[in-house]
């Protein structure tokens, strides 16, 4: 499940090339699925991480 997921996010702006084209409405252009949400058991996820080469890590 990624942050754009048409379940969680019925209404959301589409990638038009390497951008978004901005809503032509007075919101933000996107809905979320509360009541589907609340169906959903959390699962943490695993990101992936930049590790330095003292061990650290940092941002991308």
């Amino acid at each position: 499940m990624g942050t754009n997921d048409r379940n969680f996010y019925p209404v959301q702006p589409e990638l038009d090339g390497p951008g978004y084209q901005v809503p032509d409405t007075s919101e933000l252009g996107v809905e979320f699925d509360e009541a589907y949400a609340l169906g959903q058991e959390f699962k943490p996820a695993e990101i992936p991480r930049l590790k330095r080469d003292d061990g650290s890590f940092t941002n991308w």
